[in-house]
């Protein structure tokens, strides 16, 4: 009997352990650089919160030195075509977007 609890308790802690749900990050860590004209002026947005948009609009330069994928929006309020995915560590010498997003 006793090594039925037992085993019951266990069996028990285990599918516990397993529904709940695990500690997500929700920011991005690093930095996402890029670039304004005129003048190609740098500009930076450090650790970014996963999913959520960021209208900032870049011309130029842009370099994705994160831990998460940026997609860049052609538009506001990341809408619109997007026109490039950098995962962590890409840039791209030439693009002009008007909104981001960090996506895990």
């Amino acid at each position: 009997m006793r090594v039925r609890n037992a085993l019951f308790v266990g069996a028990a802690a285990v599918l516990l352990a397993l529904m709940v749900p695990m500690g997500t990050a929700n920011a991005a860590t690093g930095s996402f650089e890029y670039a304004t004209q005129p003048d190609n002026v740098p500009h930076l947005l450090n650790n970014p919160r996963d999913g959520q948009c960021y209208n900032i609009r870049g011309d130029g330069f842009a370099a994705n030195i994160t831990d998460r994928d940026v997609e860049l929006y052609a538009g506001a309020n990341c809408r619109g075509d997007i026109v490039n995915v950098l995962t962590p560590e890409q840039e791209d010498p030439d693009v002009a977007f008007g909104s981001v997003k960090f996506i895990r």
